[in-house]
């Protein structure tokens, strides 16, 4: 299973344990600003793919739809910040369906046995085949209309995108280092200290 990029269709294969973000050490990594430090990871289990947001600031979308663990499926449309990807993977084999019938081996050949019981082996042969010509035909049916509606889940998304999923500044201050945090906190108090001290001083020279 692989996403492919909608800005730059690069692929990316999948396994178990990635990890998506800004950061070096990301298995996956996305420079762009709406991506948090360690933004997601992917997991399998049961052999199935699954994405899990790590807490991140602008979140993760399958569908257009936020979420904080999914399945990965083939066809959907998953969304990291403001960067989209499709899920693409290969189709199920029709082939497998569509075995020979095993030839009949097991019937004695006899000299006594009239030419008309040939037609009676291959017989079979068509009704075998049948299933599976319908099942294509729907799947060829059925490949415009799920285009139809990625194509507008796709636009859609697109107008979500381009509103507010990028951050700025601090905007995954959750992820940042203790250090940091506390950083942060002391500017915000100094500022508040000095917005009222200037208030206090205006108001006394008045």
């Amino acid at each position: 299973m692989q996403l492919r990029s909608r800005g730059t269709n690069e692929l990316i294969d999948l396994a178990d344990g990635m990890t998506i973000g800004r950061m070096a050490d990301c298995a996956i990594q996305l420079q762009d600003g709406s991506i948090s430090r360690h933004h997601a990871s992917i997991e399998e289990s049961g052999g199935m793919m699954f994405l899990v947001d790590n807490g991140s600031s602008n979140g993760c979308f399958r569908n257009g739809e936020r979420t904080k663990r999914c399945e990965i499926r083939v066809g959907d449309l998953l969304t990291l910040g403001a960067l989209a990807f499709d899920v693409i993977g290969e189709p199920k084999k029709v082939e497998s369906v569509l075995a020979p019938a095993p030839a009949a081996t097991s019937t004695p050949s006899s000299s006594a046995s009239p030419p008309a019981s040939t037609p009676p082996a291959s017989a079979p042969s068509a009704p075998r085949q049948a299933p599976a010509a319908s099942t294509q035909a729907a799947a060829e049916s059925s490949a415009p209309s799920r285009s139809a509606e990625a194509a507008a889940e796709r636009a859609r998304l697109r107008h979500e995108i381009a509103g507010n999923h990028r951050s700025s500044g601090l905007g995954d201050l959750g992820q940042q280092p203790l250090g940091i945090k506390v950083l942060a906190g002391v500017l915000g108090l100094a500022v508040m200290y000095g917005v009222i001290v200037g208030i206090r001083y205006l108001a006394g020279s008045l």
